[in-house]
């Protein structure tokens, strides 16, 4: 499997991802990783990005259905291809099971 870090993406995609989001004043971390299926072999149909997001629990499903809804529809403006093969998988990840600098995000920050 190729995977490719949010850095890597098309510079508009990376864009509207962090946008989407990260609102002013959130530092609350969010990771993204692709698949792009029309790298992997010539004789593969599907020719769309399968998304691995991983963020902070506590974003309502409405948020998240957003955020699928917006990827999907820049994912299929950028890169072409059918809506129905774009792939989105959300990962919710506990605050107490993701550190960054040494520290847990349960922990208070200052």
């Amino acid at each position: 499997m190729r995977s490719f870090a949010p850095d890597r993406l098309d510079k508009r995609v990376n864009s509207f991802l962090l946008s989407t989001w990260i609102s002013p004043g959130d530092s609350t971390p969010v990771h993204a990783s692709f698949y792009d299926e029309s790298l992997s072999t010539a004789s593969q149909k599907k020719t769309m990005p399968t998304y691995h997001i991983e963020m902070m629990e506590g974003r309502t499903v409405e948020q998240k259905q957003k955020l699928a809804e917006a990827i999907t529809r820049v994912s299929v403006e950028i890169l072409g291809g059918e809506p129905d093969s774009v792939d989105i998988l959300i990962t919710d990840v506990k605050r107490e099971n993701w550190a960054t600098g040494g520290k847990l995000w349960s922990e208070p920050r200052d």
